[in-house]
């Protein structure tokens, strides 16, 4: 189970005095029809073989990570999000979302906080390296999410980082248990800029990695690694289309010089010579059904200042003109004297002219916020990805290192597809989303699983928390990820926007 504690942004502008409707039959029949198709696909899978023993430090630890994990609207959306790529939460998936801007953001800077935890409930039994084999326990597993990020007009700066912490038993034929602590912190630093009046957004950054591994008789630390790797992202949304296109590429994340010469023991284990993050190139696409827009185009508002005040100064320029005419026609007598009635008119003339740049500015603003308000809410987005992993080579799983036998993982390339479905079927209170994913296993001997996921979010009500804040509303959130071995459940409480 798990609880999202907060997601948010630093706008003020919330939806408010929209229509209500209750949602159409058509719209839960689609969803009824993709999630009767989602839960048809879950078949189960056979069990896999034991490996021999290991025996020597030649091998790596493969860092892969088949189930989504995320925000509940990323998981919902069964990890099809790198073209979507919105909100610091987006940072996972494709690091342009930094710098792609909410509608409703109408500040010049703007900033955006996302926190969770995933709590450890049903974990007994689980198959979370899907290798078949529910012969580990998970004793505890919990998942924490943290992020942050800052605009400033077309450029943006964020991070966000997923801990995984479980402690993994297993046991052998003799039932002697093994247990070992897990530890594995992933981070993105990202910055990104919008080209092209947002058009195409282009990120990058660094994907930090930190693996500890401790177990043994004696508690030991039995494996530990840190490593940063180069992650690239692309973001095209072009104003007005229903549409968004994506690629990301990340490079892999292990420890730099290594020395694999000898083997290496601790508390009775015998430690890997390297522990890898693979490489992982990915692509999205989405498109949006309905009356809501896409891609409407971020209205930067210094920009509009920027036109106001050309608009003055060549009214400035203008008069400056007709002053040094009237200077050069008044008589020499009189020149200081009109040239100080010169310049109080335009003291004068400039004061009630930043008055009025301030006016002009706080009514487009206005326009804008009603614009937001009376913008269509319905609509039917669909979304889709495709993950290619890199192999690694002499890989086990991490469950695998636990127990101290050689199942390779990671020996080929690891292909992943994601589909989601997401609309709002009752304006400015439901939104329901859906999806399925196929995610591989990185064993040679078990095949792919796919997984169902579905989740909602429901506005509760509409605050501004005694004054202090201007008006928001405040959602529910649920979802769910099942597949064979497999079931993730998640609560949360964010923002309705």
């Amino acid at each position: 189970m798990a609880c999202r504690l907060f997601s948010g942004s630093g706008s003020d502008a919330t939806p408010e005095g929209l229509e209500r409707r209750l949602p159409s039959r058509q719209s839960l029949g689609v969803l009824h029809l993709v999630l009767s198709i989602i839960l048809a696909l879950l078949p189960g899978v056979a069990g896999a073989a034991d490996g021999d023993p290991i025996a020597s430090s030649a091998y790596a630890i493969d860092v892969f990570v088949g189930p989504v994990l995320g925000s509940s609207r990323a998981v919902g959306l069964s990890g099809a999000f790198s073209s979507i790529a919105e909100g610091v939460e987006g940072l996972l998936w494709n690091p342009a979302a930094v710098a792609n801007r909410y509608p409703y953001s109408l500040s010049w800077w703007d900033y955006d906080l996302d926190a969770g935890f995933l709590l450890p409930t049903g974990v007994a039994g689980t198959d979370f390296d899907n290798d078949g084999e529910t012969s580990t326990d998970y004793r505890s597993f919990s998942v924490g999410l943290l992020g942050g990020a800052l605009q400033f007009g077309y450029l943006g700066l964020g991070a966000e980082g997923a801990i995984q912490n479980y402690q993994v038993e297993t046991r052998d034929e003799t039932g002697a248990a093994s247990v070992a602590d897990a530890l594995l912190v992933t981070a993105h630093l990202d910055a990104a800029y919008a080209l092209l009046h947002g058009q195409l957004v282009v990120g990058t950054g660094a994907r930090v990695a930190s693996l500890s591994l401790e177990g043994g008789a004696e508690d030991a630390s039995l494996a530990q690694v840190r490593g940063v790797g180069l992650e690239v992202g692309l973001l095209v949304r072009p104003d007005g289309e229903p549409f968004r296109f994506s690629v990301v590429g990340r490079t892999d994340v292990r420890e730099q010089g290594r020395d694999c010469s000898e083997d290496r023991e601790a508390g009775g284990f015998f430690l890997p010579c390297q522990v890898v993050v693979p490489w992982e190139v990915q692509s999205g696409f989405s498109w949006m059904l309905g009356p809501k827009p896409y891609n409407p185009r971020w209205v930067n508002p210094n920009g509009v200042r920027d036109e106001l005040r050309k608009t003055v100064d060549r009214r400035r320029a203008q008069r400056r003109l007709a002053a040094e005419l009237r200077l050069a026609q008044a008589p020499p007598a009189l020149y200081w004297q009109e040239a100080g009635r010169i310049t109080a008119e335009e003291t004068r003339t400039r004061e009630a002219e930043e008055r009025e740049i301030d006016r002009e500015e706080a009514r487009l603003e206005r326009a804008r916020k009603r614009a937001l308000r009376r913008a269509p809410r319905r609509y039917l987005l669909l979304s889709a990805d495709l993950a290619l992993t890199g192999p690694v080579e002499g890989g086990v799983g991490i469950e695998s290192f636990v127990q101290q036998v050689e199942r390779r993982s990671g020996n080929t390339l690891s292909v992943t597809p994601r589909l989601g479905l997401e609309g709002e079927v009752w304006p400015d209170r439901l939104r329901l989303r859906g999806g399925s994913y196929l995610e591989p296993s990185r064993f040679d001997d078990q095949g792919s699983r796919p997984h169902g996921t579905f989740g909602l979010d429901l506005r509760l009500f509409y605050t501004t928390l005694w004054d202090v804040f201007a008006r928001f509303g405040v959602r529910a959130s649920g979802v769910i990820d099942v597949a064979p071995r497999y079931l993730q459940l998640a609560v949360s409480v964010g923002i309705w926007h």
